[in-house]
């Protein structure tokens, strides 16, 4: 997460924190616990890669890690690809201007669908497809739609 969001080597862990919050499109609720996880993770994170002090990671704590990791870096690389965008700060850009409600409607069903299990996938179609012919595109924000 450092190499997508902290291009400038400043505020290492604020641009980490910000960025990864905020490419995950969250309603504002979710953003807030969101941020202390992604906060509480990456500070577990350094002190068991930098082994200052002894810390022993939990298999818990390294599954939800790289849970967050994995859908953002997904969220990333399709974000990157629909737009067509390659460049780091572009894509900061692009983060910073953009709400939920106006992002791009591939990019919300691939959130929805990244963080669907598989086995709701139909249920989940259905929904959107519901929502879709009733000329609601909203995807991320639909409290219709799980």
């Amino acid at each position: 997460m450092e190499s997508l969001f902290n291009i400038g080597g400043n505020e290492v862990t604020k641009e980490i924190l910000t960025y990864s919050n905020n490419i995950l499109f969250l309603s504002s609720k979710e953003r807030i616990k969101s941020k202390w996880k992604i906060s509480t993770y990456y500070d577990i994170r350094s002190r068991y890669i930098h082994g200052n002090d002894g810390y022993q990671l939990t298999k818990k704590q390294e599954s939800e890690l790289r849970d967050y990791v994995r859908e953002i870096l997904l969220i990333y690389w399709n974000i990157s690809m629909l737009y067509n965008i390659y460049d780091p700060q572009d894509i900061k850009d692009l983060i910073n201007n953009t709400k939920r409600s106006n992002l791009d409607i591939q990019v919300q069903l691939f959130i929805k669908y990244v963080r669907t299990p598989v086995d709701k996938y139909s249920e989940l179609y259905n929904q959107i497809r519901s929502e879709f012919l009733n000329k609601n595109y909203s995807v991320l924000s639909n409290k219709n739609i799980m």
